[in-house]
């Protein structure tokens, strides 16, 4: 086995079943291999014609990969990682744009200015008078 014993320590401390397989076994590590070959077709659909990778077309499209959700979970890798939509070139609702803890820090921050605005009205509605017309 060529694993490193602080290895096989830390992935047994935090639940983690290591499986190993052989090399040229693509199908045990299917994943993976999905991976490669979508980054493999970026790559080839990205290089232009003197061999060069044209670096807008190749963010463009990684940024699709990473707002594209998952078959299984129905999440993008951007809402698995961020909790959010990443924003790119297709219009979206910007709430999509934003996480829940955004969100609800916009909300809280909302409600705090409205108390203060309303203090600030009051104080201020003290001091004046109605105008005659």
């Amino acid at each position: 086995n060529l694993t490193a014993r602080v290895v096989e320590t830390m992935l047994k401390n935090y639940g983690i079943r290591h499986r190993l397989s052989s090399v040229g076994n693509p199908h045990a590590n299917s994943r993976a291999e999905l991976g490669v070959r979508t980054v493999k077709r970026m790559m080839r659909d990205t290089i232009g014609a003197f061999g060069q990778v044209d670096g807008v077309k190749l963010s463009r499209a990684l940024l699709a990969v990473r707002n594209t959700p998952d078959r299984d979970t129905r999440m993008s890798p951007a809402q698995a990682l961020l909790g959010r939509q990443l924003k790119d070139f297709l219009p979206v609702n910007k709430s999509q744009l934003m996480g829940d803890m955004w969100v609800r820090l916009a909300d809280q921050r909302e409600n705090a200015l409205a108390k203060r605005i309303h203090k600030t009205k009051k104080s201020w509605e003290e001091k004046t008078r109605e105008l005659a017309p």
